[in-house]
């Protein structure tokens, strides 16, 4: 069962852009979940990302991330947790 560390989103700018933030545990393990306005007037971003995802993306989208909070913390993003440190125990 996941524990809450927020009430509400936490409201921070990135560069023109404000973006949110939600902290929350599973167990012992911290995570943290980032939404972020999709920027579509830089045409070259908006145009690469697009081809990621196979359609023109719209105004007023938002890239949702997720993470283990420690490695938001020390910039090493999506690195796996070490071994036998899971929030699942996958050796049944």
């Amino acid at each position: 069962m996941p524990v809450y560390h927020t009430e509400k989103f936490i409201e921070f700018p990135h560069g023109a852009f404000d973006c949110h933030r939600y902290d929350f545990s599973i167990k012992d393990h911290a995570f943290i979940v980032l939404f972020s306005t999709v920027d579509i007037q830089d045409r070259d971003y908006h145009s690469m990302r697009s081809e990621e995802v196979g359609f023109l993306i719209p105004g007023d989208c938002y890239d949702v991330k997720f993470d283990r909070l420690e490695n938001f913390n020390s910039g090493d993003y999506f690195t796996p947790p070490a071994k036998g440190k899971c929030s699942k125990d996958i050796t049944r």
